[in-house]
């Protein structure tokens, strides 16, 4: 099959820039060639987007126990090279609960993306770099398996093999749900090369293994915007 030829529901969609515009009440799908490897949609007004992938779901709940170790909230093999291009967004959701004492630690998050490999849920982070990051500060009062949702929001600033990204953590509840963020996010682009296939691992990681005692993963989604 052709490079410039996407298959989407059994049909073949070529690449086409300006995309065809449909009739009245109609939608078209087509094959952007600014975004490859993902279907588009247009209307008769002209307003199109790509669709988005989902690229990994979390339907297990895995407890890392006490521990300071920074380890795999979610992650992903293989994102196709290329796929990557400047505009596109990474969407990363991960939940569960979490039990603390009463001292007030720190929580980590950071979003990885690289070459290098990834564990499953529950494992050591990778060394690849980070693309999001942010220090939570817990609450100094005892917490029992208190929910949380932590995420981030990475955009590809750059493709190519110098490309560069840049994304923020967001979160809500969880140990340190009683007082304000702590910390900044980051500032400047982290180095990305889309010209090969990438990998990503969300990973958490609690500043004392005496404060926050258990922290379980229940769910979570990875997507491409």
């Amino acid at each position: 099959m052709a490079s410039n030829i996407l298959r989407v529901f059994g049909l073949l969609l070529p690449q086409v820039t300006p995309p065809p515009t449909p009739a009245s009440a109609r939608v078209t799908l087509y094959h952007d060639t600014n975004i490859p490897n993902a279907a588009s949609i247009v209307d008769n007004t002209g307003l199109k987007c790509a669709m988005p992938k989902v690229l990994a779901r979390v339907f297990a709940s895995t407890s890392f126990g006490a521990t300071t170790s920074e380890l795999v909230g979610l992650s992903f093999t293989g994102i196709t090279a290329n796929d990557l291009v400047a505009g596109r967004l990474l969407r990363v959701r991960v939940w569960g609960v979490s039990t603390n004492i009463a001292t007030a630690s720190t929580v980590t998050l950071r979003c990885r993306i690289g070459i290098a490999a990834v564990n499953a849920v529950g494992g050591a982070a990778s060394a690849n770099a980070i693309a999001a990051s942010v220090a939570l500060t817990t609450a100094a009062a005892a917490k029992t398996t208190v929910p949380w949702l932590y995420g981030a929001d990475v955009a590809i600033y750059a493709s190519g093999s110098g490309g560069a990204m840049l994304g923020q953590c967001n979160y809500a509840g969880g140990p340190s749900s009683a007082i304000p963020q702590a910390g900044t996010g980051l500032t400047a682009s982290a180095a990305l090369n889309t010209t090969v296939s990438n990998n990503l691992d969300f990973t958490i990681q609690s500043g004392s293994s005496s404060d926050i005692t258990q922290t379980t993963v229940q769910g979570g989604s990875l997507e491409i915007l």
